[in-house]
């Protein structure tokens, strides 16, 4: 079974594959630019900023792929979950739809902020 065939009864609705389409999007958006600031080098970056103490965590770059990383679990997860209750309540499965890409934009924003502190 392939994971179009096993996804295909959820991506029927319009609303929840364009959402896919744009989580998806967002998140190879994520591991594009990681890999771009990262250059696939373990250099330190500064991972974790307070505003009231300023840099806390300065670890190996690599740790930023942990970001889309779990994006994209979470994704699959989110999927899942909606093929479950599709056929029950279309529109819980539509919530997970666009719960999932809010999470993403969250994702971006936080990925986002830990490259200006990096600057």
């Amino acid at each position: 079974m392939t994971l179009k065939n096993f996804f295909s009864g959820v991506l029927a609705d319009k609303q929840i594959r364009a959402n896919t389409y744009i989580t998806l999007s967002v998140n190879i958006i994520l591991w594009i630019a990681v890999l771009i600031k990262t250059q696939g080098q373990a250099r330190p970056l500064p991972l974790h900023f307070n505003a009231f103490y300023g840099i806390e965590l300065v670890d190996s770059g690599l740790w930023l792929f942990v970001i889309p990383g779990a994006g994209m679990s979470l994704v699959l997860m989110n999927l899942w979950l909606a093929k479950q209750v599709a056929g029950y309540d279309i529109f819980l499965a539509r919530v997970l739809a666009y719960g999932g890409t809010v999470m993403h934009l969250l994702l971006a924003a936080a990925v986002a902020s830990i490259f200006a502190v990096s600057a």
